[in-house]
């Protein structure tokens, strides 16, 4: 499998950027491969499928990505890219410790086309029990997602603005899995893609989890 970067795979063979029509073609490939993922798993895409919900051949397909496996390896690490993403932007404005929670949830909450991301993500955890090369994006997302939760816990307890129910780690713990296990069952449509629902119960949760000061 190719190990391209994303940077890298956004340049042509002397390291030209891709002019803005290519690369946002390439993007669209990106982004039918992710579908495809979640609608048949990893091991079910085919490029033709790609390509029927990219509205493009099989040869401009292969023009961007050598190989099935560069293209869907490109997709989840572009898939992991703009999450992360979502975590390093900084607030508008100074919040504190429990406005950070508060943020991110939003942010989750946020996203377009809810069940179908969640879709996404769980199955992009299956791919990896089979595909292990897949596995540093997806742990590389959780460990993002885990250390912003811990970092603005350990800061309301640093500032009497928080005091976590039992252990700090176990709380941090606790949430993680609700987010976890509430992407999944959206995913499954075993409950409804409703964001306020998702964002009033994170709150409610995090506020049990956390105990921020009135």
């Amino acid at each position: 499998m190719s190990t391209t970067s994303l940077t890298e795979a956004a340049t042509g063979e002397e390291g030209r950027a891709l002019d803005p029509v290519a690369e946002e073609r390439r993007q669209a490939i990106l982004a039918a491969a992710s579908e495809c993922i979640a609608l048949q798993g990893y091991d079910g895409v085919r490029l033709r499928d790609v390509g029927k919900r990219a509205g493009v051949s099989i040869g401009l397909i292969q023009h961007y990505f050598e190989t099935r496996d560069e293209l869907l390896a490109q997709a989840i690490r572009h898939l992991s890219e703009e999450l992360l993403a979502a975590f390093a932007q900084p607030p508008a404005a100074p919040v504190g410790a429990w406005g950070r929670i508060e943020l991110l949830v939003d942010r989750l909450c946020s996203v377009p086309g809810l069940q179908e991301h969640s879709f996404m993500w769980v199955a992009f955890g299956a791919a990896v029990a089979g595909h292990p090369e897949l596995r540093p994006h997806l742990e590389r997302v959780y460990r993002s997602w885990e250390e912003y939760v811990r970092s603005a816990v350990r800061e309301g307890v640093r500032s009497g603005e928080l005091s976590p129910l039992g252990e700090l780690e176990d709380a941090v713990a606790v949430y993680l899995a609700f987010f976890d296990g509430y992407e999944y069952d959206m995913g499954a449509g075993l409950v409804p893609a409703d964001a306020e629902e998702l964002r009033r119960r994170a709150l409610l949760l995090g506020r049990a989890l956390f105990r921020p000061r009135d």
